[in-house]
């Protein structure tokens, strides 16, 4: 199947992206069925896209497991990268919507449903946006102390979590009618990097700035907006500063990622127990190294972080790694095999002729809601620090071709023809 990139995407680093399947949006889509795709950029915009992907297969048909490929090496080997996609060509899609120009720098955002999305950022409040008011105008749903870095929609429970960096995670209900109404507040050790709920939406996981991972029971929580504290903390959940989080919707296991080109796999009962990589019970409950490349004739080896972490809605045991090496993987988590990789991206015109290639840092992953392709953003994620001030981006846009512009790509990796082991 043809792998995409989305034409009219900014050049500014990206600070988040969602998607979502969108029904009987006729005066968006200009068709009944389809899909909405949501993005915060750095220059204090909000863009809506429709990605016009044909609807030539089905989500059902994803995965079909190549079995040359390398198993995932424990955490104390080296992971070999040998196996990749070759020659594939990104040719582009999509159509920009709607375009905002907003007051702040939006960090997360998080659809409800095809019309309703929330953003929060750098205005130290969660905003929401309605998609059927045709001004797209944002308005204040709950304020924080500091700037919020992460939302999780807990679509049966209809609440919304949102974490900021003061340490604090908020609970509001999003239901119809008690809509904007704050059901708990959580203080926690450090700054929220991370977050996302488990399969029964029992526990909220939130990762922070002192590698705590916070296990908040949501069944346990006092109500009200005095601040209580997380169920449990486990410290030092990673070696170094956790990266991303992304619980398993079908069972009791998340995925954690560092910037020591590392990723955990456990459940929320090992935590609790203590139990994390433990021998004796190794199922769903190790730690591997990736996104790691090594240069034999010079005996280095460069790490990079794994910005991203995500579980296949439909299969269980398929993950995505996306890291600052512009790679991304696919994983069966079960059988410990590397299913996937793909890396410097061609985009290319109609008639196949090279623009550029994509070579940029894998900011964020989501799955395509209805078809099989994996949507990674990509982008500077200050690594380094930014890469491009504001003098060399102007001496940039005279003309000079010799200075590296970095620009940022969404981008459609087909996965049509990768399976997990039966």
């Amino acid at each position: 199947m043809q792998s995409y990139f989305l034409s009219e995407c900014p050049e500014e680093p990206i600070g988040s992206i969602d998607v979502i399947k969108s029904y009987n949006r006729q005066e968006i889509l200009g068709q009944n069925e389809g899909c909405l795709l949501a993005l915060t950029c750095w220059n204090k915009s909000v863009k809506f896209y429709d990605p016009q992907i044909p609807y030539g297969a089905s989500l059902n048909d994803n995965f079909k497991y190549n079995p040359s490929n390398e198993s995932i090496e424990r955490s104390d080997e080296l992971q070999n990268t040998s196996t990749s996609v070759q020659n594939t060509k990104y040719i582009s899609t999509g159509k920009c919507l709607q375009s905002l120009q907003c007051e702040y720098i939006y960090l997360a955002c998080k659809f409800k449903n095809d019309s309703t999305i929330f953003f929060g950022g750098f205005n130290e409040a969660v905003d929401v946006i309605n998609l059927q008011d045709s001004l797209y105008s944002p308005r204040k749903l709950v304020g924080h102390l500091a700037p919020v870095r992460c939302l999780s929609l807990l679509e049966n429970s209809s609440i919304l979590a949102s974490g900021d960096w003061n340490g604090e995670v908020l609970l509001t209900c999003v239901n119809e009618g008690s809509f904007g109404s704050q059901i708990s507040k959580i203080s926690l050790p450090g700054k929220v990097f991370c977050m996302d709920y488990s399969y029964n939406e029992e526990w909220l996981l939130v990762g922070d700035s002192l590698k705590n991972m916070n296990l908040i029971n949501l069944k346990k929580l006092s109500s009200g907006i005095e601040a209580t504290t997380p169920t449990e903390v486990v410290p030092n959940f990673m070696k170094y500063q956790l990266r991303n989080i992304c619980a398993n919707k079908h069972k009791d296991v998340f995925a954690t990622s560092s910037i020591e080109g590392r990723v955990q796999i456990t459940s929320v009962e090992k935590a609790l127990k203590g139990e994390v990589n433990s021998k004796e019970s190794p199922k769903d409950n190790y730690a591997f190294k990736c996104h790691r490349t090594k240069d034999n004739s010079m005996m280095t080896e460069t790490i990079y972080p794994v910005n991203s972490v995500c579980f296949h809605p439909q299969f269980a045991n398929v993950l995505a790694t996306g890291g600052s090496d512009a790679s991304v993987f696919l994983w069966d988590t079960s059988a410990k095999k590397r299913l996937w990789r793909n890396s410097n991206f061609q985009l290319v015109d109609s008639d196949k002729n090279l623009i550029r290639v994509c070579n940029e840092s894998i900011s964020s992953l989501k799955f395509h809601p209805t078809l099989p392709y994996l949507i990674s953003s990509c982008c500077d994620t200050f690594d380094q620090s930014c890469r491009l001030s504001s003098e060399t981006r102007d001496q940039a846009n005279d003309g000079s071709n010799s200075i590296p512009v970095q620009r940022s790509s969404i981008i459609f990796h087909s996965v049509h023809g990768v399976k997990p082991l039966e």
